[in-house]
């Protein structure tokens, strides 16, 4: 496989913008809650989510090797 600069720099373009908001989410300060509040528990991470990764790795690496 040849290497394609142009390829590359919209990998790492790609990359970059979907990196970039991650900034966002920190919080900084005092955001106005207080400290004991009682939340809700999470749901719990499905068993499928697994399933899902492992399939679409396969899809994947099969298109990658066509």
């Amino acid at each position: 496989m040849q290497f394609n600069f142009s390829r590359f720099i919209a990998l790492v373009l790609v990359i970059i913008l979907l990196l970039i908001p991650r900034l966002n989410y920190a919080q900084f300060g005092d955001i106005g809650f207080e400290p004991d509040v009682n939340d809700e528990p999470t749901a719990p991470i499905n068993g499928f989510i697994a399933l899902g990764f492992l399939i679409g790795g396969y899809l994947g690496i099969r298109t990658l090797r066509k």
